[in-house]
């Protein structure tokens, strides 16, 4: 092939897709590895993730309309039957390029206010997304999102409530969300947030987790892909 990025994985390419995967794919150059992100069961079907599953329910229903199937996963069928679902995807998408636009590339007292305007903003985002879950108790991929957004806000701030949204949103994706790329960054956010506290057995455990999510074969693979992580791993 012409592109030397792309590559055919003929034993690969057997695997059927789950949002909910069981199983997740990491590339090393041109060699696919494999990797269970649960306990497998005997007989199990194992499936890949074509797609995250933090993508909204429209655009992974989109994507996998090109290879000709509709994903019956359980998030698939919750997100489905979801009244609030679009709704709710609009809102959190909103809030993501309002942080975009106003996260201070300086730290000032202009920023320090644009922070706080974030975090206002967020809060009443925040509070509208939780409320739009009341009836669903799995799978809050976008509250997952909106607390993913502003734990960096209050940790800038030296809050305490950047480590509390830090932990909920890993606590929530502690299920077959767990291989959502989001989840090392997450846990890697957490060790700086642990770190600036002094709570070191904490950053360790943070780091230990990031490490195993992100499926690296050793420590300067993962300060490659980390190297914010340099200082913790001193």
């Amino acid at each position: 092939m012409s592109n030397d990025n792309t590559h055919l994985f003929i034993l690969p390419s057997y695997f059927n897709h789950s949002c909910l995967a069981n199983a997740h794919r990491t590339f090393y150059g041109n060699v696919m590895v494999i990797h269970a992100n649960m306990d497998i069961k005997k007989g199990d079907e194992i499936c890949l993730a074509y797609i995250s599953p933090m993508e909204d329910f429209s655009v992974r229903k989109k994507a996998l309309n090109k290879w000709g199937f509709t994903c019956l996963c359980k998030l698939c069928e919750l997100d489905s039957k979801d009244k609030y679902c679009e709704k709710r995807n609009k809102m959190v998408k909103e809030f993501g390029e309002y942080v975009r636009n106003n996260f201070p590339t300086t730290f000032s007292p202009s920023a320090i206010l644009s922070l706080k305007n974030i975090i206002t903003e967020g809060e009443k985002v925040l509070k509208k997304v939780r409320k739009s879950y009341d009836d669903r108790n799995e799978f809050k991929t976008k509250l997952i999102d909106m607390l993913i957004l502003l734990s960096p806000q209050y940790f800038t701030l030296d809050s305490p409530k950047g480590i509390e949204y830090g932990e909920e949103a890993l606590t929530l994706m502690d299920n077959s969300l767990n291989c959502a790329k989001s989840i090392p960054q997450a846990y890697v956010n957490l060790a700086a947030s642990y770190h600036a506290n002094e709570k070191i057995e904490k950053v360790k455990e943070m780091i230990e987790k990031a490490f195993k999510a992100s499926f690296c074969t050793d420590l300067d693979h993962f300060k490659m892909i980390f190297p914010e992580t340099a200082p913790f791993l001193l």
